[in-house]
């Protein structure tokens, strides 16, 4: 059983030159604006982590000024009677922990939904990290329904040149949120509308492009035997479409003088033809109507004889042309 072709079954307007190539278009355009909005994205979350960063890096001086130390033991140093003093308390220790150098928690935040910035295993694995890099770590956790939070971590030194755990954060909800409107602004909204537009501006462009294809075709469905020579004007671009018109019109202009040839020798051979045969019909006639002894008879027959032989070397002489003309017999 014979399968059908599936191809015959698809529009005919997916098998069009102008829509593959606004459909190869779109897809290059949409990989564009996909890798775009992906670049964009990467750096905006870069610049918001940057910015954090360097908050929680202000904060974390900040909280230096607040916590001191006296005899190995840390102390808030505040006047409780200013109200800034007692709120920027208040704000540094809503995501705060600060523990011993043996992971002991001296001070931290009371809300339980950060309890694992408090174990202990924890905070000696960051210290270690801390000792060894020199530098703060960074890391975010979920936290509470505020969150997710941005967390600094590192190590503190008191006047007995003794190690503590020092841990701040704060939330960066309204980063996330930035960063997933961007998301679903620009691949929900502005890559479809984009897309559409190139849709549009593809089709159109693709179509004016093709034109002169157009009139190509339309010349080579006018053609006829009256009108071989028919010419298409060249549009002055000289461009891909410009050098398919000239070839067009030189081979236009070759079979008009290829069929010229055909019809001069078409005839020329048909004149060739004509002579002998008129003349055997010429003696033929007048054998068959006025000779009168078997000698004129037989004069009449050996000319139109003659006649044929001329006739049947032209027609081999035709036959040899054909033949070197169709590369069935090479000629030199």
């Amino acid at each position: 059983m014979k399968l059908p072709n599936l191809k015959e079954f698809q529009p005919w307007i997916f098998r069009t030159l102008r829509f593959r190539l606004t459909f190869g278009y779109l897809v290059v355009f949409a990989l564009l604006l996909t890798l775009l909005g992906f670049s964009i994205t990467a750096t905006l979350q870069s610049l918001l982590s940057d910015r954090s960063e360097e908050i929680l890096r202000e904060e974390w001086a900040a909280i230096k000024g607040y916590l001191h130390f006296e005899n190995g033991e840390p102390f808030w140093y505040y006047d409780p009677s200013d109200p800034d003093e007692v709120a920027t308390r208040a704000r540094l220790r809503r995501v705060f922990v600060l523990a011993t150098g043996e992971g002991r928690i001296w001070d931290s935040t009371v809300d339980p939904s950060f309890q694992e910035m408090q174990q202990q295993d924890l905070i000696l694995a960051e210290m270690k990290q801390a000792r060894d890099t020199g530098i703060p770590i960074f890391k975010t956790i979920q936290g509470d329904d505020e969150g997710p939070y941005l967390i600094e971590s590192g190590l503190m030194i008191d006047e007995k040149h003794q190690e503590w755990y020092l841990a701040i954060g704060r939330s960066i909800r309204e980063d996330v949120s930035i960063i997933r409107k961007f998301r679903r602004d620009y691949f929900a909204i502005l890559l479809p509308i984009a897309l559409l537009i190139s849709i549009a501006v593809s089709w159109y462009t693709t179509g004016r492009g093709l034109r002169s294809l157009q009139s190509v075709e339309r010349a080579a469905q006018d053609i006829t035997g009256s009108n071989l020579g028919l010419q298409i004007p060249l549009r002055g671009a000289n461009d891909e479409l410009d050098r398919l018109i000239a070839t067009f019109n030189e081979m236009s202009s070759r079979l008009k003088t290829s069929f010229d040839q055909i019809r001069q020798f078409s005839t020329d051979a048909s004149h060739e033809l004509r002579t002998p045969l008129t003349a055997i019909q010429g003696q033929l006639e007048v054998a068959l109507f006025t000779a009168q002894t078997s000698e004129e008879l037989k004069r009449a027959i050996e000319n139109a004889l003659e006649d044929v032989e001329r006739l049947a070397t032209l027609v081999r002489r035709l036959l040899l042309l054909s033949q070197s003309e169709t590369g069935q017999l090479p000629m030199h």
